[in-house]
């Protein structure tokens, strides 16, 4: 979940061509091209171009601002001084080479297929984030579940993805695939527009000295999105699954013990 692959990716794709001295790729773009292509044809991993894309291009202290259709870079974002990052643990495992990410995938394209049909011949549907939240909430409703068998049937010429295939005996949560992309481009547009705004008075205050209250109430806030996001991409089975992976033996929860280390604050340690 921390593009690992794509930076050993991009590493091996680089010293790859300086030992056949090959000249650099132009445009920077092109070698994270290159290893998203390797993911999708030799390894079978259905992965987009943002990871390797962050691995080719990014900058220190910088957020990188892409548009994923298929690989447009528009520049790096500042990361404001009166802002943290922080990485948090979840403790779910990540893959995107199973079948869970492959599944939202083509639930995806399905759902892309079947808004394109209703749109009609007016406007060609080429991406799900050409849409936006109210114009997707205006088109009639996608289904909640779908097989492929039924959807083969409305579209005997598939999806059209190359890099996943639409099974005929699984079911997929088209709805709520379809509707995660136009969501989350909608949320990254405003989140960019922020970072490049003015910090307000509370936020310069907040950086010369944060209060614990207050970032409590900020993870409170965050939750139900974070439940969203999971809702939305793996379907909620997956999602009472995936807890269900952090459960011990017998379905209890691993409890975490407080251990104090001498001369020095408590630190956590979890049980395995």
């Amino acid at each position: 979940g921390v593009s690992s692959s794509a930076a050993v990716e991009v590493a091996s794709m680089s010293a790859l061509l300086a030992a056949l001295g090959k000249p650099p790729l132009s445009p920077d773009e092109k070698i994270a091209l290159l290893c998203q292509k390797v993911e999708n044809e030799v390894v079978g991993a259905p992965c987009g171009i943002m990871d390797q894309l962050a691995c080719a291009l990014g900058r220190e202290g910088r957020l990188l601002s892409l548009l994923c259709r298929p690989a447009t870079v528009l520049g790096t974002v500042p990361i404001p001084p009166h802002l943290r990052v922080w990485g948090i643990d979840s403790a779910v495992r990540h893959s995107v080479g199973g079948s869970d990410y492959g599944a939202v995938r083509t639930a995806a394209f399905m759902g892309r297929a079947l808004l394109q049909a209703s749109l009609g011949e007016g406007r060609v549907l080429t991406h799900l984030t050409e849409l936006t939240p109210e114009e997707l909430a205006a088109l009639p409703p996608l289904p909640t579940s779908l097989s492929g068998s039924a959807f083969l049937q409305q579209h005997p010429a598939g999806h059209g993805d190359a890099a996943t295939t639409v099974r005929p005996e699984a079911e997929y949560a088209v709805a709520a695939c379809a509707a995660h992309p136009v969501l989350e481009h909608a949320r990254v547009c405003e989140f960019e527009a922020l970072l490049r705004g003015p910090p307000s008075e509370q936020q310069r205050l907040r950086r010369h000295r944060p209060h614990r209250r207050a970032r409590r109430r900020g993870a409170a806030e965050r939750a139900p999105l974070r439940r969203e996001y999971h809702g939305r991409r793996f379907g909620r089975d997956c999602l009472r699954a995936r807890r269900g992976e952090r459960r011990g033996a017998g379905g209890h929860r691993r409890r975490a013990r407080r251990v104090r280390v001498r001369d020095g604050p408590p630190a956590v340690r979890r049980q395995r």
